[in-house]
């Protein structure tokens, strides 16, 4: 199961134009003007968000696909950023993992300019509509997807929230970012004025 932090509806094409994958999206994507037919054509999942029973027909769902050797990629942030930061993994999405006794491959994306510093340029995140996305994407000269494949990790012995855990330690360091912030209980802190809400990741 590929595992990575969440930027944009671009992640989806970046991905699978190096590990052609099954990515998991929220089904409000597949009704997007033409990003969602083109979702579709790559080859998405869509699940619904909102209740227990969807969340458990979504693992069944992955975990299935795993079990059938599919490769599957997952974005638990659940939101969008710019890539300057990290957002807490939402743990629950490495169930299916642990159900089908896959392998996680962390990935950490970011996106860079032509002179390879880092770009804002991909990012859907807060209020930008869907059309402001794809316009400042098209309208960039030239815009780097960066791909960093980090040691895989084994989820034999391990929970859903030590792997939540351990995949967002490594991405953070390879993203040269600050690990996300959780309270004592473990829980989920998520910073004021985050970004887009993903819901599941698209």
């Amino acid at each position: 199961m590929l595992v990575l932090n969440h930027i944009s509806w671009l992640d989806i094409f970046v991905i699978d134009a190096r590990l052609p994958a099954t990515f998991i999206a929220k089904a409000e994507v597949r009704d997007w003007p033409v990003v969602g037919w083109l979702c579709t054509l790559v080859g998405t999942l869509y699940i619904e968000r909102g209740s227990r029973s969807a969340a458990r027909r979504a693992n069944s769902a992955i975990t299935a696909q795993l079990e059938r050797g599919v490769l599957v990629a997952v974005c638990p942030e659940g939101i969008t950023t710019y890539g300057r930061s990290l957002e807490p993994f939402h743990a629950a999405l490495f169930q299916p993992a642990l159900d089908a006794a896959a392998t996680l491959q962390p990935i950490a994306l970011r996106y860079l300019d032509s002179s390879g510093i880092h770009t804002d340029a991909a990012g859907y995140v807060g209020e930008t509509s869907l059309l402001e996305c794809v316009w400042t994407i098209v309208s960039t000269r030239r815009m780097i997807a960066e791909l960093h494949l980090l040691a895989p990790i084994s989820v034999r012995g391990q929970t859903r929230r030590s792997l939540a855990e351990k995949t967002e330690a490594a991405i953070a360091d390879a993203l040269g970012v600050p690990a996300p912030v959780r309270d004592l209980s473990g829980r989920q802190s998520r910073r004021r004025g985050s970004d887009r809400d993903a819901g599941p990741p698209a």
